[in-house]
Order: C-alpha cells, then sequence, then structure tokens
C-alpha cells in the first residue's frame, strides 16, 4: 500500500469551467454560464511517469440562454 503525498481541495469562488458562445446572427441563439464545484477532492495517482488525477464534488451550474428572435419550430 502507497503513501498519498498530496490531496487537492476546491475553492467556491473560482469557476471550474466558463461557457461562451456568443450570438453570430441577428435571429441567432447565444448563451453564457459557468460551473462552480464548491466542494471538491482530488488525489493525484503517480504510476511510473504518468501522472493521473482522481477527483470528485459537488456542481453548480449556471447558464443563461437569450433566444432572441430564434424560432426552434416554423410556423
Amino acid at each position: 500500500m502507497s503513501k498519498v503525498d498530496e490531496v487537492r481541495v476546491g475553492f467556491i469562488l473560482v469557476q471550474d469551467s466558463v461557457i461562451i458562445s456568443p450570438r453570430k446572427e441577428d435571429k441567432g441563439l447565444e448563451l453564457y454560464g459557468a460551473t462552480w464545484r464548491p466542494l471538491g477532492l482530488g488525489i493525484p495517482i503517480k504510476m511510473g511517469n504518468t501522472k493521473l488525477s482522481l477527483g470528485t464534488g459537488l456542481v453548480f451550474s449556471y447558464l443563461y440562454l437569450n433566444l432572441g428572435n430564434y424560432k426552434i419550430l416554423d410556423e
């Protein structure tokens, strides 16, 4: 059994990912958002020259979706 050298804990104010999809046309779709992992725990795993990370956490996402004049189905 090997000893764990490092454990990583996430911080709530830093986003895990950012989503940006600006509108391309006047009638196009635009969306923006972010994902946070306020509670996260990661353990790096070293296997020779390869370094992997095993992690888990609670994920929150926010997404702003603006349809504008975009029609999903033509009527």
